[in-house]
C-alpha cells in the first residue's frame, strides 16, 4: 500500500510537470485516497508508523491538486475526475494571529482547494436549482474562513513587507498574492455577469504590484546565491487571472508582461502558455474597442466558457463572446506551443 502511494505521487508529478493534467489528476486523487486508507487503517490499529510521512505526502499532493484545480478553474467546462464535483463543507480552526509559517500556509492551501473547487462546481451546476441555495451558503462560509485568514496572516505580510532580506520573507508576499486572487474568485462566484470584476481593478493592481516585487527581489537574491524562485503556490494563475479577469488595458498588459518576463513552470502551468492564451483573449476582446481604457460589457469574452487544451505543440483554446447584437458567437484558435 505505501509503494504504491509512493509510486502515485511520483506519477502525479511526473504527468504534471509534462502538462498532463488528466493523468496527473487521476494520480492525485488516486494517492489521496490511498493515503485515507492507510490513515485509517492506523488509527484502527492505534499505531503512528504513518505519521513520519502522513503530513509531507499529504501536502505534497494536495500542492498537486492545488495546481490542477488552479488550472481547472480557469477552464471549468473541460470534464475531470468526479472527486472534483464534490459538494462538502470546509472546517478549519484559524487562529487569531499565525505565529509560523507553515502554519498560514497549510491553512491557506486547503482554503483555496476548497474555494477553486466551489468556483468550478458553481459554472457547472449554474442551472441546477437543487444545489444554488448550498453554494450560496458555502460561498457565504468560505468568503468568511478567507477574511479571519487574512486577519490572522497580517503581521506576518508587514513584517515581509518590510524586511525582505530572505526566500522566506519572500514566500510570505507570494502566498499574500495568491490570496488576493482567492479572495476575487470567492467574491465573484455564482455570478453571470464579467462586469462583475470591474470592482476589483484596485485588487488586481495590488497583485501585479507585488508579483513584479516579488519577482524582481528573487532574481537579486537568485544573482547572490541560489535558484530561481518556483511559482510554487501558484503566482502564475494569479498572473493569468488577473490578465484575463481585469479589463483595464493597463493592469492586464502588467500581468501578461510578468508572465513573459520570468518564464517559469509550476506543476502544468507554464508562464509562457499562461501569457500567450492570456494575449489572445485580450486581442478579440480589445478588436472593436480599440483606444478605450476598459473593454464593454459588449465585448467581453464569456471566460467560465473557457477551454483550454495542452497539446504537443499548440495550445488549443474556444470560448464563447459577446457581439454587437447580444448574441454569445464561438471563438476558438490554436496556438502554437513553443
Amino acid at each position: 500500500m505505501r509503494l504504491a502511494l509512493v509510486a502515485s505521487l511520483l506519477f502525479s508529478c511526473f504527468e504534471s510537470f509534462h502538462g498532463d493534467w488528466e493523468t496527473a489528476t487521476h494520480q492525485v486523487y488516486n494517492g489521496l485516497n490511498i493515503l485515507k486508507r492507510l490513515s485509517e487503517d492506523e488509527r484502527r490499529e492505534a499505531t503512528d508508523s504513518l505519521a513520519h510521512i502522513d503530513l509531507d505526502v499529504g501536502l505534497t499532493l494536495r500542492r498537486l491538486e492545488l495546481q490542477i484545480l488552479s488550472f481547472l478553474a480557469m477552464s471549468p467546462m473541460l470534464e475531470q475526475h468526479p472527486n472534483n464535483l464534490n459538494l462538502e463543507e470546509t472546517v478549519l480552526d484559524l487562529p487569531d494571529k499565525f505565529t509560523t509559517f507553515n502554519e498560514a500556509f497549510t491553512a491557506v492551501t486547503k482554503l483555496a482547494v476548497s474555494i477553486l473547487r466551489h468556483s468550478k462546481i458553481s459554472v457547472r451546476c449554474e442551472n441546477d436549482p437543487a444545489s444554488q441555495d448550498f453554494l450560496a451558503q458555502q460561498k457565504q462560509h468560505l468568503q468568511r474562513l478567507m477574511d479571519q485568514w487574512g486577519k490572522a496572516y497580517e503581521a506576518m505580510f508587514l513584517e515581509a513587507c518590510q524586511n525582505i532580506t530572505d526566500r522566506e520573507h519572500l514566500g510570505i508576499l507570494q502566498v499574500r498574492i495568491c490570496a488576493w486572487k482567492c479572495e476575487i474568485l470567492i467574491a465573484t462566484s455564482m455570478s453571470d455577469t464579467e462586469s462583475v470584476f470591474d470592482d476589483f481593478t484596485a485588487q488586481f493592481q495590488r497583485i501585479t504590484h507585488f508579483a513584479r516585487y516579488v519577482l524582481q527581489k528573487d532574481q537579486e537574491l537568485r544573482d547572490l546565491d541560489g535558484p530561481r524562485l518556483q511559482y510554487g503556490m501558484g503566482l502564475i494563475m494569479a498572473l493569468f487571472f488577473t490578465a484575463t479577469r481585469c479589463r483595464n488595458f493597463f493592469v492586464r498588459r502588467e500581468a501578461i508582461a510578468i508572465l513573459q518576463e520570468w518564464p517559469c513552470t509550476n506543476g502544468i502551468w507554464h508562464s509562457l502558455q499562461a501569457a500567450k492564451v492570456a494575449e489572445w483573449i485580450v486581442s478579440i476582446e480589445e478588436q472593436s474597442c480599440s483606444g478605450l481604457e476598459f473593454v464593454p460589457a459588449e465585448c467581453r469574452v464569456k471566460l467560465p466558457s473557457l477551454r483550454v487544451n495542452l497539446k504537443k505543440g499548440v495550445i488549443a483554446v474556444e470560448c464563447m463572446q459577446s457581439s454587437a447584437n447580444g448574441i454569445l458567437e464561438p471563438r476558438q484558435a490554436n496556438l502554437n506551443w513553443p
